[in-house]
């Protein structure tokens, strides 16, 4: 039912993510003996491995498993370069990467689903429509809080409405927006550029202040060794009138009542 959806193109049509995907599943975490840092023969990827937008950050605390519990223990959730991976537990959610060619075969845990794209539809294109916010919104609306995480379920992922061009359309598409992603990334790197010259900028500038730099020395200015003993004295003579305005408790003594003879 698209009744509730966008109205697209006319050459477009609404499709499930199952029907535009050969497999989507999500993987499985070994025992932490079965995982090595920094080494190993399969990697292994975790949500902070994944981006949002679209690459995929290996070089963050890399993990591998062996090719053998690879092969057997998570072979239901081994990944091929290609592959388009979201984090379906969070928070955030909404992370969404493209696996590089870098290894021949990767895996995932738990809380990452993976779509297989068939033939006729762009990964690219799904991994920036998954990146999109209306595609994405309804998806995020399905999960669940529990513990303090945002779960989405793996039926929710593969139902999730996808807009679909036609083919020659998808290639277009994809031009326009690496070419406008690009000019964005070169936008941020710039602002991130003078971000960092201001924060240099503030420091030099505090740096000069404290070094009596930023502005020119008086010679007839009263030297701050003075001003610091007038501020001594002055708290010191406020200490003073403080203990003065301060009445003294007197001590009280209890009287002692001689008791009657009784007969």
């Amino acid at each position: 039912d698209t009744s509730s959806l966008a109205v697209l193109p006319d050459s477009w049509v609404w499709a499930s993510a199952s029907q535009l995907c050969s497999s989507i599943q999500n993987g499985n975490t070994p025992e932490a003996s079965m995982m090595t840092a920094g080494y190993g023969e399969v990697p292994f990827l975790k949500v902070y491995n994944l981006t949002k937008n679209g690459s995929l950050n290996f070089e963050k605390d890399p993990t591998y498993i062996s090719k053998k519990t690879h092969l057997d223990l998570l072979k239901r959730s081994i990944c091929r370069p290609g592959d388009v991976l979201m984090n379906i537990v969070g928070p955030p959610l909404g992370k969404v990467s493209i696996v590089p060619d870098t290894h021949p075969e990767w895996n995932i845990n738990q809380a990452i689903v993976a779509y297989r794209c068939l033939e006729g539809f762009s990964n690219r294109l799904l991994c920036s429509l998954l990146l999109t916010e209306s595609v994405l919104r309804p998806l995020l609306n399905t999960s669940k809080a529990t513990a303090g995480q945002f779960n989405i379920s793996v039926n929710s992922s593969r139902s999730v409405a996808i807009p679909v061009p036609p083919i020659a359309e998808q290639e277009t598409l994809l031009g326009v927006l690496s070419e406008k992603v690009s000019n964005i990334e070169s936008m941020e790197a710039e602002v991130d550029r003078g971000l960092r010259r201001a924060a240099r900028l503030r420091q030099a500038i505090l740096k000069a202040a404290f070094e009596g730099k930023l502005v020119p020395q008086n010679a007839e200015d009263e030297p701050a060794s003075e001003l610091f003993a007038r501020i001594q004295a002055e708290a010191d003579t406020e200490a003073n009138s403080a203990m003065k305005r301060t009445p003294s408790k007197r001590k009280t003594t209890k009287r002692k009542t001689k008791k009657k003879a009784t007969t």
